[in-house]
């Protein structure tokens, strides 16, 4: 029995733990210009494949959305027009940060970049200890 909790235990670790080679962001356009907010040549051809962030609001997040990023992101970026919260971008970005001003947003975890994003990742995150932990208690029992 310890064997089989121990070597359930290694493969949802090594399942859940697993980095992917590439980081991926969810990708979608904005309607319109955000002011203060430039985004390079290379940025915005790759999103003129994807459709509006008003489409993904509606939609929900799905394949579509989805971007692998260049090796040179560290994040995914969630930007909003102050004026206009409905109007946005979402795409990789190359600063490697956790955090939120404002209204713009970076994340380090595949697919962070959505409503709930972060928390989505934390929840993994603790499952991941949780599993852990039974798991250790198992195998000291």
């Amino acid at each position: 029995m310890r064997v089989v909790a121990a070597a359930v235990l290694m493969l949802t670790l090594m399942v859940v733990s697993v980095p992917s080679s590439a980081l991926e962001c969810y990708a979608c356009r904005m309607n319109r210009d955000i002011r203060g907010v430039v985004l390079a040549q290379h940025t915005l051809q790759k999103l003129a494949k994807f459709p509006t962030c008003d489409v993904m609001e509606k939609e929900g997040p799905s394949d579509k959305f989805k971007q692998t990023c260049a090796a040179y992101d560290r994040s995914c970026a969630d930007i909003a027009d102050p004026e206009d919260p409905t109007n946005r971008v979402r795409t990789c970005f190359i600063l490697d940060k956790d955090e939120c001003h404002n209204t713009v947003c970076y994340c380090t975890t595949d697919l962070c970049n959505t409503v709930g994003g972060q928390t989505l990742a934390f929840v993994a995150e603790v499952a991941v200890v949780a599993l852990y932990v039974l798991g250790s208690y198992f195998l000291m029992v």
